[in-house]
């Protein structure tokens, strides 16, 4: 067994049955299921059970937790602070927000924004370690970033069920490992 006393998690969420411009609060797909069974599988053989286990309150990402849930015979702690960042559009428009927003840094977002990325930064200063937090692309990028001192909103692309693994020591956090990224698409 692997210790991991000092750790915590970052899991983005299993693939959902539609994309972020066409469902605010999609489930996941039979696809999306099995990768939480199989990340909840890993977790269950390599590790001891978690402190905690956190979810962003959107579906894709409570029904990715609740399998780790079960293996452990443990509850999920819902925490608004990772979940999906806001968008200042409506959900047709959103998409197209955000390939664009992707492609900037922090220093010129707006104060809805900035205060989203302060929420979620805040989360993390105050969590234990041995926790394991289901969350979202661009939560993990959020929190990755500012481990790393980068402006840039997006520092790499992880893919579903991946795990993004960050050392707590003395109070402070250190990247241990990004997760597994997305494939690059070539249009």
């Amino acid at each position: 067994m692997k210790d991991n006393s000092a750790n915590v998690f970052l899991i983005r969420h299993g693939e959902a049955t539609a994309n972020w411009g066409q469902d605010s609060d999609p489930g996941l797909s039979q696809r999306g299921f099995e990768q939480s069974e199989a990340v909840s599988s890993i977790f269950s053989e390599r590790f001891r059970a978690p402190l905690k286990i956190i979810s962003s309150p959107l579906l894709r990402a409570r029904q990715t937790a609740a399998p780790l849930a079960r293996c452990f015979d443990t509850t999920v702690e819902i925490d608004p602070a990772y979940t999906e960042i806001i968008s200042p559009h409506g959900l047709a428009a959103r998409q197209v927000w955000l390939k664009r927003f992707m492609e900037e840094t922090w220093e010129f977002q707006p104060q809805a924004l900035l205060e989203w990325r302060k929420m979620a930064i805040e989360s993390l200063r105050n969590i234990l370690p041995g926790t394991v937090i289901y969350t979202h692309f661009m939560v993990i990028n959020t929190l990755v970033g500012w481990l790393v001192d980068s402006q840039a909103t997006v520092t790499f692309r992880p893919d579903n069920c991946s795990v993004t693994e960050l050392k707590l020591e003395k109070k402070q956090f250190t990247l241990v490992k990004c997760g597994g990224e997305l494939p690059s698409v070539i249009n």
